[in-house]
């Protein structure tokens, strides 16, 4: 019995880990493409965007450090994902001294 459960505490669930985690990182990407195809932004939110970067960073950092290399690798994505977010909506959000926001001032 210890060597399934070690099976399942060292294989099985970082493995489902990963999966969920990519699944979750990847699931704002087509919609992120069609933003960079229009150039404009959309109704996505994107303020937790530059938050998830940094938290990716972290957990890769934690990662590395203790030599769990799961928890890296499945952060890796998301960092990557994030960051082409958070540019993205660098290069697409309006600015205040855009056109469109003088009227609402």
């Amino acid at each position: 019995m210890a060597q399934s459960d070690d099976v399942v505490a060292s294989l099985v669930a970082p493995i489902v880990g990963f999966v969920l985690a990519n699944v979750m990182f990847f699931s704002s990407l087509p919609e992120l493409r069609r933003y960079d195809l229009s150039s404009t932004w959309g109704p996505l939110n994107a303020h937790p965007y530059p938050i998830v970067v940094a938290n990716c960073i972290a957990w890769m950092m934690y990662g590395a450090v203790v030599h769990d290399y799961w928890v890296f690798a499945s952060n890796v994505p998301g960092a990557m994902v994030s960051t082409y977010a958070t540019l993205l909506a660098i290069r697409t959000l309006p600015r205040d001294n855009d056109e469109t926001n003088v009227a609402h001032h």
